[in-house]
């Protein structure tokens, strides 16, 4: 089990990572319009796939063992990463029939310390 933005969810593949970061559930706080009290509410960012980006440009924050291994492939005999990925937009809460194809590439950048 997986746990992203307070939601559960088993699937931890790439592209479904990948999607909730894009369209994800927010919670934030503040005054009820109706009732005037102080209240949380919840939100869900709906982005349909035309609205997506040509290019995403993706932070693996990969800077020692722990989160490299992370990234690397092993789950379950599967590769984490292929060469590429397809997300699904969302139009008001459902599933795009639409899908995007974004080609991965890496950029491994050398970081000397002094």
């Amino acid at each position: 089990m997986f746990v992203f933005n307070g939601y559960q969810t088993t699937d931890t593949s790439f592209p479904s990572i990948l999607r909730s970061s894009l369209i994800r559930r927010m919670t934030h706080k503040a005054t009820c319009q109706t009732c005037k009290q102080f209240s949380t509410f919840s939100s869900r960012r709906s982005i349909p796939t035309a609205d997506l980006p040509p290019i995403l440009a993706v932070n693996a924050n990969v800077y020692n063992e722990e989160n490299l291994r992370y990234w690397l492939d092993g789950r379950r005999g599967e590769r984490f990463l292929g060469p590429r990925v397809e997300v699904r937009g969302d139009v008001e809460g459902v599933d795009d029939v639409e899908c995007v194809g974004y080609e991965l590439r890496v950029n491994r950048l050398s970081c000397v310390r002094s």
